[in-house]
């Protein structure tokens, strides 16, 4: 046999022994044990915060799970954006997870609300996505107000709260708000009607007061940078309410009048008016805040009776009959002084001059054409007061007074007194 042949023999006998093996070189150390196949999806992502403002940014970490073999780091990462509604952004990523398997990312959100995606892939071990809120308010921009009408209800009582977003442009719309108590000691309940704000930038959420006393605190918030508190005072049932007085101070024709009624019981504060089916006397209203007035030139006199309704701020309301007599005119007005007492030379002098009838207070004065001598005054309530000087002449002086009452009734009369000397 050929050299040639017997090579060729070994060769191929070699090859049959090293196939048998399993041998052959596949490039790799045979040292290295052979690579376990990859977890279906081992990959997890977190966001801190989950909710943000527009603007403001979130911590975004990637991590390989416990059921990843082996060593973790130096895998490489890609972060990306998968839904972005609000215009967010990725700021800043690592490239290749660390020692302990995780990779991070700074995002920060858009000028716009939503909800943005995020997405972390790292080969071959899957993808992981979380969801980030953007909230379209900026505490610094814009400005909540929260209220409740009424603020103080009765146990199992109703309010409705109101929550206004605004700027320096004005109402905000468009933007998602949530109502929630801070504080609920009587047990209330709380039915949002408006979740996202309309034109006028409000939310609205009915409440209804549970059956304990206290004060609940409702709360608005939109997102984590912007919320209000309003207090709902809620209360026992308080007594019944009372009207007073049930009989009015008497009126009198001709002459103006007021007078208040007043109410105790419920809650404050209290309305006023006329009942149905009832009326108020000739010339005579009511106010809601309970003043009656009389027109002087409109009341009749007679006895009357009108039925009035009160009702307070929790919604409770008082039927109560008022009586009210409207008197005839008083006599009629007249001067009783028409002598006055004598006056000495020299000496202070003093002395009132009366009236009777028509309505006080009277105001008196010197009437039209006459006048009092130089040393002698009037005054308005009727008070006649001087000192004749030495070189005054003996004997009567006399003038006409006049006097107005409150009914505007006018009467005149000649006064006379005596000068003496000394």
């Amino acid at each position: 046999m050929s050299t040639f042949l017997t090579r060729l023999i070994l060769v191929l006998v070699l090859s049959l022994i090293l196939l048998s093996c399993g041998g052959g070189s596949s490039g790799s150390n045979s040292d290295d044990p052979p690579a376990p196949p990859p977890p279906a999806n081992a990959v997890s992502l977190a966001a801190d915060p989950v909710e943000v403002g527009r603007g403001s940014p979130s911590l975004i970490t990637a991590s390989l799970g416990e059921e990843v073999e082996g060593a973790k780091h130096n895998r490489p990462v890609n972060f990306e954006i998968k839904i972005n509604e609000s215009g967010g952004e990725i700021e800043s990523a690592d490239q290749q997870t660390d020692e302990q398997g995780r990779a991070r990312a700074i995002y920060r959100a858009g000028n716009g609300g939503g909800t943005d995606v995020l997405r972390a892939i790292i080969p071959p071990y899957g993808d992981s996505t979380v969801n980030i809120k953007v909230f379209h308010v900026d505490p610094v921009r814009q400005s909540l107000k929260i209220t409740a009408d009424p603020n103080k209800v009765d146990m199992d009582g109703v309010s409705k709260i109101t929550a206004t977003l605004t700027d320096k442009d004005g109402p905000v719309p468009g933007v998602v708000g949530t109502f929630s108590f801070v504080s609920n000691p009587s047990g209330g309940r709380l039915a949002a009607t408006d979740r996202s704000t309309g034109p006028d930038g409000a939310i609205i959420a009915n409440y209804r007061a549970g059956n304990r006393p206290g004060v609940d605190i409702v709360q608005a918030s939109f997102g984590p940078s912007i919320s209000a508190t309003v207090n709902i005072t809620v209360d026992n049932p308080t007594a019944t309410i009372t009207v007073s007085p049930t009989t009015l101070p008497a009126a009198e024709q001709f002459v103006p009048y007021s007078s208040l009624l007043t109410a105790s019981g419920g809650r404050p504060d209290y309305s006023f008016s006329v009942a149905t089916g009832s009326a108020m006397p000739p010339g005579v209203t009511l106010g809601a805040n309970g003043v009656v007035t009389g027109n002087a030139g409109t009341m009749r006199p007679g006895t009357y009776s009108f039925v009035v309704q009160v009702q307070d701020s929790a919604g409770r309301v008082k039927l109560q009959t008022i009586n009210l007599v409207v008197n005839e005119p008083s006599s009629d007005l007249e001067i009783t002084t028409s002598q006055l007492n004598e006056i000495t030379i020299g000496v202070p002098y003093s002395d009132r001059l009366e009236a009777s009838g028509g309505r006080q207070p009277y105001v008196w004065s010197v009437a039209t054409g006459s006048s009092l001598p130089a040393w002698l005054t009037l005054t308005a309530n009727g008070i006649i007061n001087g000192t004749a000087p030495a070189t005054t002449t003996p004997g009567e002086v006399s003038f006409i007074t006049q006097v107005l009452d409150a009914n505007g009734t006018i009467r005149t009369n000649r006064i006379t007194v005596d000068v003496q000397t000394p």
